[in-house]
């Protein structure tokens, strides 16, 4: 029973190890964004592929201005349009004192966007990654920088 039981316990832990072969390559990446010359302090920056980048759309926390993803989690080599997302702090409550605010206010949402939509939903900001070279060392990654402006054009 105990033999069994460890086999059992090895083949699942096999089996979750790893990552199932992508038919696409990501590639690790680190960044700023900064709204009206100082870092952002709090966003979410997704990277949706277009064109005939194929692969996943990925997101990552945008904290004191910055952002990382590794080899393993990135976004897929190609070019990508960018959104960056971020709410504003007053409009972060989960208590019944903020909902009832928003009933009194008749909001249709319930967070507020700090950047235009220039930024999101109509984003025209994009970024083309490339293939890690062969002799590139492994922690390498590739650099983007975002600079924002929260004035209307």
């Amino acid at each position: 029973m105990g033999l069994t039981w460890a086999i059992g316990l090895l083949f699942v832990a096999l089996i979750g190890c790893g990552h199932p072969d992508e038919p696409f390559t990501r590639v690790a990446i680190d960044g700023t964004v900064s709204l009206d010359d100082r870092p952002l302090d709090s966003a979410v920056i997704r990277f949706v592929p277009t064109g005939t980048t194929s692969g996943p759309k990925t997101s990552f926390e945008v904290r004191e201005g910055r952002f990382a993803a590794g080899v393993h989690d990135g976004p897929p080599v190609g070019t990508h349009r960018v959104e960056i997302e971020s709410i504003d702090p007053e409009w972060r409550h989960d208590d019944e004192e903020a909902v009832e605010s928003l009933r009194r206010s008749r909001a249709t949402k319930i967070t507020r966007e700090r950047l235009p939509d220039r930024y999101h939903i109509r984003s025209s900001l994009s970024a083309t990654l490339t293939a890690p070279q062969p002799d590139a060392a492994s922690g390498s990654s590739q650099t983007l920088e975002f600079h924002l402006s929260g004035r209307s054009r």
